[in-house]
């Protein structure tokens, strides 16, 4: 009989949003052959008195939620009422790439304000559903596999294994400690699910700098083990369309913000080719910004040659990133850049800044590296990168990182670390 393992991830998993938990759903994809997989994911509900507050507004002509028509804001005042009083807490199941998730869905009137607020009432939730569900069914799991994103699921791991005394593993990869954004009052509960669980994963060594700089102190058991890429990044034949393109093509992706700088590659784009319409450089993603950046372009007379993108289906990205020359990766902060790994497994060279996950994965056959926010330093390697292409073989970029970033080499370094501790 295989191991039972559930994976939490810190944020939404569902058909409406396969967004916000990627890398746990791609994780839970390619552990499901060996073990039998459940996603327990927690999605707390909009409060009844932020849809009344937007209900009032809309009556007021507030342009801001123009959006929000009368009939969706009444359904989800009914929707909120009914199960907040008949079945606060309940579950959804959900198939996801052959992927069992289990989603709990909180109901609440009255809004939560405050880290350690939200932080109970997301736990809180999660305990109620992982006992709806997996006690109540006799359905314990082996193994817990905690995702952080901000520690949500590390807490609510720790919890039931004071409980219940079920093993967890404990994995971080946001920036927040990189960039001072997370509450001091978050040590106390960081160092509890550090400290208890079976081991700690990160991602890169750059977020475990970070997080012991935060806690200011060294974090024992951990493995560094960077994050799986979606399996057709590596399974689809490589097929680089673009040798009969006439144009010299460059992409990014990310979602769309200040972090990720995607108006400072904007900019330095132009200063470096001045609207040549021979080359062209894509930005995909999504986000506040998405109509911010497209009147950007405008402004700047590129619109012949920058194209804004939406989001996109990871076949879709495959394909642009095969009509591609080079990738450029202009972040801020980073804790890896999954992102990067995809271009480097479609066999691109990469412009990537030294942000806390690229210097980390590329040497010199890979790619250049440059400061962050150094303009100059961009626009030389751009300007360099259309120059000197040739100097990158596409098909031995591809295999240094199918060797080192693929399936096969994360299988290496997850499966004897699971095995490892159901057997202790």
């Amino acid at each position: 009989m295989r191991k039972k393992l559930c994976i939490i991830p810190s944020g939404i998993l569902n058909p409406e949003n396969t967004i916000e938990s990627c890398f746990e759903l791609t994780q839970a994809e390619i552990l499901n052959d060996n073990y039998d997989i459940t996603v327990f994911t927690v999605n707390i509900q909009t409060p009844l008195f932020v849809w009344l507050k937007y209900f009032v507004k809309k009556l007021l002509n507030y342009k801001y939620i123009e959006k929000l028509n009368f009939k969706f804001l009444i359904l989800k005042i009914i929707e909120v009422i009914f199960w907040g009083i008949f079945n606060r807490y309940r579950l959804k199941t959900h198939f996801l790439k052959d992927v069992r998730v289990i989603e709990v869905l909180s109901y609440s009137f009255f809004a939560k304000s405050g880290f350690k607020n939200n932080l109970k009432h997301w736990v809180k939730a999660g305990i109620i559903g992982f006992e709806k569900y997996f006690i109540k069914r006799n359905k314990l799991p082996h193994l817990i596999m905690s995702h952080g994103r901000f520690l949500k699921a590390g807490v609510l791991a720790f919890e039931i294994f004071n409980k219940y005394k079920i093993k967890y593993t404990y994995t971080e990869y946001v920036t927040l400690y990189r960039e001072a954004k997370a509450p001091d009052e978050a040590k106390d509960f960081l160092n509890k699910v550090l400290t208890n669980s079976s081991t700690n994963i990160f991602i890169s060594d750059g977020i475990k700098d970070d997080v012991e700089k935060f806690l200011n102190h060294k974090v024992e058991n951990y493995k560094i083990i960077p994050l799986p890429v979606e399996r057709i990044y590596e399974e689809k034949p490589i097929s680089f369309s673009v040798e009969n393109n006439r144009n010299f093509v460059f992409t990014n992706i990310g979602y769309f913000s200040e972090r990720k700088r995607q108006e400072f590659l904007i900019r330095a784009f132009k200063k470096a080719f001045m609207g040549k319409k021979n080359i062209i450089l894509n930005i995909i993603g999504g986000g506040k910004l998405f109509q911010e950046y497209n009147d950007l372009v405008y402004k700047l007379d590129l619109k012949d040659v920058v194209n804004i993108i939406g989001y996109k289906k990871p076949a879709e990205i495959v394909e642009i990133l095969d009509n591609s020359n080079t990738f450029v990766f202009p972040s801020k902060s980073e804790t890896l850049g999954v992102v990067v790994i995809e271009a480097l497994l479609r066999g691109l060279p990469v412009i990537a800044t030294i942000c806390g996950g690229p210097e980390y994965i590329l040497n010199e056959s890979l790619g250049i590296l440059i400061p962050t926010d150094n303009e100059e330093e961009l626009i030389k390697a751009l300007i360099y990168m259309y120059n000197n292409l040739s100097k990158f073989d596409r098909y031995e970029i591809r295999k240094y990182a199918v060797k080192n970033y693929g399936r096969d080499k994360f299988l290496m370094r997850i499966l004897p670390l699971i095995d490892e501790i159901l057997s202790r």
